[in-house]
């Protein structure tokens, strides 16, 4: 009887199984991640002002023609050369000719030594702007101003001029100089770099360099 109770709860159990709810299929492959949208990145501001230019041998020799206008030491040992030239050609005249002759003569002293000058300056300035290398100097250069200082890029080197040694900046025939020592400064042709971009450059470095001070 036993066995008969036995095999009918295992008959039971076993209807009971082929019965049973599936299980719900389980998912075999992870879900896809949501589609990126494609919408376009701002543009970086970059915070610090920078300009860039390209340096040719003229603009080398423009700087030499203009160096006695922007040399302050060159200014004061043109005028007691032209004072001691003008003596020695006209201290006889002075002395002994009369008045016309004396105004002539001063006109021929003028001119006679401006040519001097004008010949002197137009000769140092096409060799030093053409008979050179000037790797480091024909090229293209990117002046950025940065919290520490003045940076300068070159493909040739990358110099950091701090704030006090910035002590002179002018405009003169096109060009910005910025004098990072008494004799040395950056020349950069106003024809490269936007007006308005330069303008920007200019006034913050003439803020920075005159804080500093």
């Amino acid at each position: 009887m036993w066995s008969l109770v036995g095999l009918v709860a295992l008959a039971f159990i076993v209807m009971l199984w082929l019965n049973r709810d599936p299980e719900p299929e389980r998912a075999t492959q992870s879900l896809n991640p949501p589609p990126i949208m494609n919408t376009p990145v701002p543009p970086r501001i970059n915070p610090l002002p920078s300009i860039t230019y390209e340096l040719t041998r003229w603009d080398l020799f423009a700087n030499h023609m203009t160096l006695w206008m922007r040399n302050r030491v060159l200014q004061i040992m043109i005028v007691p050369l032209f004072c001691w030239y003008a003596w020695n050609r006209l201290a006889n005249g002075i002395r002994y000719g009369s008045l016309a002759s004396i105004l002539v003569d001063g006109a021929v002293v003028v001119g006679t030594y401006a040519g001097i000058l004008i010949s002197a300056f137009v000769g140092v300035g096409l060799a030093m702007s053409f008979l050179l290398k000037q790797r480091g100097v024909v090229c293209r250069h990117v002046l950025e101003i940065t919290d520490e200082g003045l940076l300068e890029r070159t493909d040739f080197n990358q110099t950091l001029h701090k704030w006090p040694s910035i002590c002179r900046i002018m405009n003169i025939f096109g060009y910005l100089f910025i004098y990072v020592g008494d004799q040395t400064a950056h020349q950069v042709p106003r024809r490269d770099v936007p007006r308005q971009q330069l303008a920007d450059f200019e006034a913050e470095l003439r803020a920075r360099a005159t804080a500093i001070r």
